[in-house]
Parts: structure tokens; sequence; C-alpha cells
């Protein structure tokens, strides 16, 4: 076995967190088509910027936030002498 038990915990961990936020993902779609379906329905699209914001405002709301780094800082390999 190449890897130490720490290393498969930590896959096993960051796999289920993935998952997490991909049904969380698509569940958010259902919820935000339905809004869009009822806003247009009732409220003739008045709140569909609010609802389904646009690109820009996405992207600039991404750029604002900081960003995790996705290296790892701890040493990962075994050294032999």
């Amino acid at each position: 076995m190449d890897h130490t038990l720490a290393w498969v915990v930590r896959k096993y961990k960051q796999a289920r967190k993935e998952e997490f936020e991909k049904s969380n993902s698509r569940v958010m779609e259902g919820f935000k088509s339905i809004l869009l379906v009822l806003d247009s329905a009732l409220n003739k699209g008045a709140d569909m910027d609010k609802i389904l914001p646009s690109y820009e405002e996405v992207m600039k709301q991404q750029s604002n936030e900081e960003k995790p780094s996705i290296f790892i800082e701890k040493q990962w390999w075994i050294q032999s002498n």
C-alpha cells in the first residue's frame, strides 16, 4: 500500500465533501428553477435578477471572496536516507 491511513481518510472526507457540494448545487438549481417559474407567473418576472444574478455580478462576487489555496502546505513525501 503506497498511501498512509491519514491520506486515505483525508481523500475519503474530500470525496464526501465534493459529493455533498454537488448534491447541494443540484437542489439549489431546482429550487431556483421553481422560483423563476413562480416569479414569471405571479410577479411578471420583476425579481428575476435577484433569483438568478447576471454573469458579471457572479464573477465580481467571486473575485471579492478569498480563494483557498489548492496546494498542500505540509510535507507530503517520505524522506528516506
